[in-house]
C-alpha cells in the first residue's frame, strides 16, 4: 500500500468540490482512488490535480477545440468517462470483488483520465478532425512520466511511479485497443475466444469513452457548422442533452435524452447513416462479452415529455 502522508482533508475537499456535479457516491469513490498509486503524485496531489496533469489536459482540450473536434477537458469529458467506467465495470462485478484484479477502480480511473493526453502533443497530425496519433502520444506521455527521477522526500509519488512502471505495458495495450482502427477491426472479426480480464478492461474503458461521444456538453467552445452536411457529428452530439448507462435484467442499456426537434428514430438512423455506428458498437461488444443484450433507447421520462 502507498504511503499517504501527504494526503490531507484539504485535498479531499478540493476534489469533492471539483466533483460536485456528479453523484455523491461517485465523488467519494473517486476521491479514494485519487489518493492511491499510481494516481497520487502523478495525477493528483495535496492541492487537487497536479500541475503537470492539469496543464496537459488543458492543452489537449484547447487543441481539440481549436481543431473543432470536441471538448477533452477534465470537467467536460474525463470525469464523465470515469463515472461511465465505474458503472460498466460494476456490471462485471462489484468494486470490492474487482479490487484485486486488473479491473479495479484504480486502473479504470487512471486510464479514463489519461487516454486523451496525447492531444496535447504538438507533433501529432490532424486529418479531417481526426488525430489517430494521439493514442501513441498518450502512451509517450505515460512513458516519459514513469522514467522521472524518484525523490527520497516523496515516497508516495515514488510508489506511483513504480506502479506506473509495472503497469505501462498493460496501459499501453489498453490504449492501443481504444483506437478507431482497432475497434472497427475487432467489431468485424468473428469472436474466437473468451475475453481476458485485460480485454474486459479495454472494452469497459472504451465504451465509457464512446458513450460520451454524443452529448451536447462535448461541444462547448466549438463553432456551429454552417450546415448539417458540413459536420453531421456536431448536430448528432448536440441532439443529446444527456444519457445514462444501466446494466440489469440481462441487458446493458444506453439511454439518450434528446433535444426538442429530434425523434429517437431519426437520431439513431442518422448515427448509422453518417458512419458512427461503430461508436455504439463498442457497447454491443462489451455487452456481448458479458453475455448481455445491448439496447439503445430514448430515456422513458424524456420521451413522455416530448
Amino acid at each position: 500500500m502507498p504511503v499517504l502522508a501527504e494526503s490531507s482533508g484539504a485535498e479531499s475537499r478540493v476534489f469533492q468540490k471539483d466533483l460536485a456535479p456528479y453523484a455523491p457516491e461517485f465523488g467519494k469513490r473517486l476521491t479514494d482512488v485519487l489518493a492511491k498509486a499510481p494516481l497520487w503524485g502523478i495525477l493528483s496531489g495535496p492541492s487537487g490535480w497536479t500541475p503537470e496533469f492539469r496543464t496537459a489536459t488543458e492543452k489537449a482540450d484547447r487543441v481539440s477545440r481549436r481543431e473543432q473536434v470536441c471538448a477533452h477537458g477534465i470537467d467536460t469529458h474525463l470525469l464523465q468517462v470515469t463515472r461511465n467506467a465505474f458503472v460498466l465495470a460494476d456490471a462485471i462485478a462489484p468494486s470490492s470483488e474487482r479490487e484485486t484484479t486488473v479491473l479495479n477502480d484504480t486502473n479504470l480511473t487512471f486510464l479514463s483520465l489519461t487516454h486523451d493526453l496525447g492531444y496535447a502533443d504538438p507533433s501529432i497530425s490532424w486529418d479531417d478532425k481526426k488525430a489517430p496519433g494521439h493514442i501513441d502520444a498518450s502512451i509517450v506521455w505515460l512513458d516519459r512520466t514513469r522514467q522521472k527521477t524518484r525523490s527520497p522526500f516523496n515516497p508516495s509519488a515514488n510508489r506511483s511511479l513504480n506502479v506506473l512502471d509495472e503497469n505501462i505495458e498493460m496501459y499501453s495495450s489498453v490504449m492501443r485497443g481504444m483506437s478507431e482502427d482497432s475497434l472497427k477491426k475487432e467489431q468485424t472479426s468473428p469472436r474466437k475466444r473468451q475475453p481476458t480480464p485485460v480485454d474486459l478492461l479495454t472494452q469497459a474503458v472504451t465504451f465509457a469513452d464512446k458513450a460520451d461521444f454524443f452529448r451536447a456538453g462535448r461541444l462547448a467552445g466549438l463553432d456551429t457548422p454552417p450546415s448539417y452536411d458540413a459536420n453531421p457529428y456536431f448536430f448528432l452530439a448536440d441532439a443529446v442533452r444527456d444519457y445514462s448507462l444501466d446494466a440489469g435484467d440481462g441487458k446493458l442499456t444506453y439511454s439518450v435524452e434528446l433535444q426538442r426537434g429530434w425523434t429517437f428514430e431519426r437520431w439513431k438512423k442518422e448515427v448509422e447513416t453518417q458512419g458512427y455506428g461503430w461508436v455504439l458498437g463498442t457497447g454491443r461488444q462489451f455487452a456481448r462479452s458479458l453475455g448481455l443484450e445491448f439496447e439503445v433507447q430514448e430515456m422513458p421520462l424524456a420521451a413522455s415529455l416530448r
